[in-house]
């Protein structure tokens, strides 16, 4: 018989190993508490043999009930060839090597291994793989994240201050409006709770009064500023040291301490000629509401002396200064609008209900061409701006308009977060230390997250989605919003990977509706306006708004809510005959003029007639029960006195 050759055995097994492979292997043996030494031990064997025997069995790396196994089996083949006459040697040699020997027991051994172990088996190496493939792919993220940096290519500041920049300096209110601000008296703190609903029937007014008194130059200046085209402020990242100080002392804070918090303050501004648009400082906003707020007060106060002159300047100021605050065509611009034109209307409502021959035919005219020209329309342009500059920003740019989030976005982005709010449900990184997400969070949103070119796409088209939907006649609107429609997708897994459009998007519905909600009132204002001139003409209100000719109105508008003229009756009071005009409300249920409980429960947003019956058949159906009633304004209920 000719020996095996190494060679040959690693393509045919040899004769007795074929022997041995081809004899019953028992998984379980009997006899566990023996060991392969001392099996070979009791054999005694030859030495070459029980070497061959030991080193076999300790290659096949099996488990220790499987190695007693093949060593019986070993010591039975190698005795039943001594029985038969062979050596030692040639028993050896014919076995062949013991590397390929342990390879081909360990694989047959295997086999007889339970279904339940080779099926974890393969799980295990096919997680093993997984993992495998998960680190050379977060490899490859983390590469590109943290070796990829964004490129900042537009400046947004520039290109809003340009037009800014070429008004002549005779046309810019903004001077105005900050000398006005800085002359500005400190508010008495008893009139700053419900400030300025104060009447003269109300204790305070004398208070108010001497307020008023001493503000009277600021309220020449910023009548003075709301004549000029526009309001010609440069935006700007920078805080201006002495409108902050002031701002400071008006709230309460000692001139001193204001100046050296101001200082403080301007010491930690950084030097950036390309500052993103998110750290815009935008001050007019506010002090422009404040001085809505004292002008209305002060057109009050007027027409208690029957000052038609200063409450007339006061009413048109306010219609002015409201256009000025839209300018910059932002969102939060057009709000302020919004409430300033809201504060005005109010004011005049007020005025024309309590007093209606303060003014004369002609004011009364030019009153309604200033309401008719306002609020502007929704404008998101800004919105889309701030958007871009916040992309070149956080991700990369692979000159296609496209790219992922850097490790410089990432802590940009983690930076703008420690002023929002963040929980566990809205940022699953919530708790971890800037390492750890450095780390881990990068690579995966740069791997998982929307890129550059997919969240600008998501962003734009629900901009676009929202001014379709505001440039539909409401009563014509589909039942889902918007804004609806963007937290459906949220919801459905879309939050994890457009973070950055959910954390950006503004309330587009609730702000459609600020706009709906004021061209309503506005619209009332104007029928209240025209049936007073009719009264004035024919000496009683109109019988029905269609008696109103369109020389004083012309047409009719719309409810809101069901698209039909506005609601109009007359009803008796003691001073007689009064006009009443009203939408039907969220319940589209004409109630004959009779109001809801609370105007406050007016929804925050549109609702459809479906979502009205839905309302309707809850618990808190009595909140929209009832008309919206728009003029007459309801009187303002005074202030309690505090005995103290």
């Amino acid at each position: 018989m000719t020996p095996a050759s190494s060679s040959d055995s690693r393509t045919q097994a040899p004769r007795g190993l074929m022997a041995f492979l081809s004899r019953p292997i028992t998984l379980f043996p009997p006899g566990l508490s023996q060991t392969p030494a001392r099996l070979l031990a009791d054999a005694a064997l030859p030495a070459p043999i029980t070497r061959l025997i030991a080193l076999v069995t300790r290659r096949t790396r099996l488990w220790p009930r499987e190695k007693l196994d093949v060593t019986r089996e070993l010591i039975a083949h190698f005795r039943d060839g001594i029985e038969a006459g062979r050596s030692p040697d040639d028993l050896v040699r014919d076995f062949g090597v013991p590397a390929d020997a342990a390879r081909l027991i360990r694989r047959a051994k295997k086999r007889c291994r339970p279904v339940a172990w080779r099926a974890m088996r393969r799980t295990l190496q096919a997680a093993l793989l997984f993992l495998a493939l998960v680190a050379v792919v977060y490899t490859i993220a983390a590469v590109r994240a943290f070796t990829s940096h964004p490129t900042i290519a537009r400046n947004y500041l520039e290109e809003l201050n340009a037009p800014i920049a070429k008004v002549p300096d005779s046309d810019r209110a903004w001077p105005l409006y900050r000398a006005a601000y800085l002359a500005l008296p400190a508010l008495p703190k008893e009139l700053a709770a419900d400030f300025p609903n104060i009447e003269p029937s109300d204790p305070r007014w004398p208070l108010a009064l001497d307020y008023l008194a001493a503000s009277a130059t600021s309220l020449d200046l910023a009548r003075q500023a709301t004549r000029k085209p526009c309001l010609g402020r440069e935006l700007t990242m920078t805080p201006d040291a002495e409108l902050e100080a002031h701002s400071q002392f008006l709230a309460g804070v000692e001139p001193e301490k204001a100046r050296e918090a101001v200082r403080l303050i301007m010491d930690r501004v950084p030097i950036d000629p390309n500052p993103p648009l998110v750290n815009l400082l935008l001050p007019h906003l506010g002090q422009g509401r404040n001085f809505a707020r004292i002008l209305s007060l002060d057109a009050r106060a007027a027409a208690s002396v029957s000052d038609n002159t200063r409450a007339t300047d006061d009413l048109e100021a306010m219609f002015r200064l409201a256009t000025h605050m839209s300018g910059d065509a932002f969102l939060i611009g057009g709000l302020v609008e919004l409430a300033i034109h809201a504060q005005t209307r109010q004011t005049l409502a007020q005025l024309l209900r309590d007093t209606p021959s303060l003014f004369t035919d002609e004011q009364l005219a030019s009153f309604a061409h200033a309401a008719s020209r306002g609020p502007s329309h929704i404008a998101l342009d800004g919105e889309v701006l701030w958007l871009e500059d916040i992309l070149q920003r956080v991700y990369s740019d692979d000159g296609n308009s496209d790219g992922h989030l850097t490790l410089d976005g990432a802590r940009l982005l983690r930076s703008y977060l420690t002023s929002w709010p963040s929980t566990a449900q809205t940022d699953p990184w919530h708790g971890a230390s800037d390492k750890v997400r450095d780390a881990l969070e990068v690579p995966f949103d740069s791997l998982v997250g929307a890129s550059r070119k997919e969240t600008r796409d998501l962003y734009a088209n629900m901009i676009s989605r929202a001014m379709t939907y505001a440039s539909l006649a409401p009563w014509n609107r589909p039942d889902l919003s918007p804004d609806a429609e963007f937290e459906q997708f949220m919801s459905q897994g879309g939050r994890s990977r457009y973070t950055l459009v959910w954390l950006l998007m503004p309330a587009l519905s609730n702000a459609v509706w600020s706009y709906d909600h004021a061209a309503q009132e506005r619209d009332a204002l104007l029928v209240a306006i025209a049936c007073e001139l009719y009264k004035r003409r024919f000496s009683d209100y109109p019988p029905s708004l269609d008696a109103l000719p369109t020389s004083l109105l012309s047409k009719v508008p719309r409810d809101v809510f069901d698209g039909k003229p506005l609601r109009y009756t007359l009803r008796d009071t003691p001073r007689g005959a009064r006009p009443v005009i009203y939408s039907v409300g969220p319940d589209r249920k004409d109630d004959a003029g009779r109001p809801i409980a609370n105007l406050n429960n007016l929804p925050p947003r549109w609702m459809s007639a479906q979502q009205a019956r839905a309302e309707l058949r809850g618990a808190k159906a009595h909140e929209i029960d009832g008309d919206w009633v728009l003029w007459p304004p309801e009187p303002r209920k005074p202030k309690p006195v505090d005995p103290q």
